[in-house]
């Protein structure tokens, strides 16, 4: 029963972290994720208090803001995977085991996040050409 709580005890502490780092996001970018009704961007602007049909801006919109909120959930992924990798290579002792191992999380995390910064990249392009120029993907 007590090598149980041992094994266990980490994986709720993560759980438990985790939830109350990404939490405040999800509650910040739920309200900005998807924007029809509520986008003064529309031409002409709906008149206050209504609101207006979704329209191809905010299906463009919308693909902004869920690869920003991708962005702000890979950043703290990408830094918490580091860290293990390095105190991982830091504590091997030189089994070379464990260094390659180090180097594999290395290399997935970097290329992992290059994927998630790229998606960002092709995002903002096509939705600075399709949208008007007053347009920013940044929330």
């Amino acid at each position: 029963m007590k090598l149980e709580i041992k094994k266990t005890l980490p994986a709720i502490i993560l759980v438990l972290f985790c939830f109350f780092v990404f939490a405040p996001t999800v509650s910040a970018f739920s309200t900005n994720l998807i924007v029809c009704g509520t986008s003064p961007t529309s031409v002409p602007p709906p008149p206050p208090g209504t609101s207006h049909p979704c329209d191809f801006a905010d299906l463009v919109t919308l693909g902004a803001n869920f690869v920003s909120l991708l962005i702000v959930y890979s950043v703290p992924i990408a830094v918490i995977s580091f860290i293990y990798a390095g105190v991982l290579y830091l504590t091997s002792q030189g089994n070379p085991g464990q260094i390659s191992k180090a180097h594999g999380i290395f290399k997935t995390t970097a290329v992992g996040f290059v994927i998630v910064l790229s998606a960002w990249l092709v995002v903002y392009a096509i939705t600075s050409a399709l949208l008007n120029s007053t347009f920013s993907p940044f929330i």
